[in-house]
């Protein structure tokens, strides 16, 4: 018998966050963290239409489950929004001196263009906000 699922965006288990859903991405998720998900990433830029945003929640998607050195190396993605916010807080921990969080994949981008990230070992989360903050939390 499998042990209860815990959320894979805070990661709490599910006897501490309550009841669990599976999300249209296949990632579990506690009534605390749907509110501040979004299926459609928010831009950079005021002007954004309803069409700009289904358009950007499509080009984000293909890089849910990629490690943010590849992001920042190897996926050679352009320097605009929506990619830019992913690409900054990917650097944001990946190479820096005190995290080099290189193999920590990405979760997704909240409304406020927040972004969540996952160990390998799927034990922490960390949260970079759009100003550079990271905010990491342990799980065990």
């Amino acid at each position: 018998m499998q042990p209860p699922p815990n959320c894979d965006f805070c990661g709490r288990p599910e006897s501490e966050a309550g009841e669990l859903e599976l999300d249209e991405d296949g990632l579990w998720v506690c009534r605390a963290c749907k509110p501040r998900l979004t299926g459609q990433p928010v831009a950079y830029f005021e002007e954004a239409s309803v069409e700009d945003v289904d358009e950007l929640d499509e080009r984000l998607q293909p890089l849910v489950g990629k490690s943010a050195g590849a992001i920042c190396r190897t996926l050679e993605l352009p320097f605009v929004p929506p990619y830019r916010a992913v690409i900054e807080a990917a650097q944001t921990i990946a190479y820096d001196e005190d995290r080099y969080m290189s193999e920590w994949s990405f979760l997704t981008q909240w409304a406020d263009g927040t972004t969540v990230w996952r160990s390998p070992a799927r034990d922490a989360i960390a949260m970079v906000s759009p100003e550079g903050d990271v905010r990491i939390e342990n799980f065990g």
